[in-house]
């Protein structure tokens, strides 16, 4: 299925949890903040968040630095 992540469109599979997006896009998920489809998501409910087609995600990570 399509969703759109952070403005492009990308094919996963179906019934994937936003866990398994951020897992499989971000280097270090702690640093990680979710939104579906305008709702920020925590992290605790990541797992439990099941995507579908045309689901809009943004994922947003912070770094350190000066």
């Amino acid at each position: 299925m399509q969703i759109n992540l952070n403005g492009q469109h990308k094919d996963i599979p179906n019934n994937s949890s936003l866990q398994r997006l951020v897992d499989h896009y971000t280097k270090d998920p702690t640093r990680v903040v979710a939104e579906v489809d305008g709702t920020i998501i925590t992290r605790d409910a990541w797992s439990l968040t099941i995507l579908k087609a045309g689901s809009v995600v943004e994922l947003v990570s912070f770094m350190g630095g000066g």
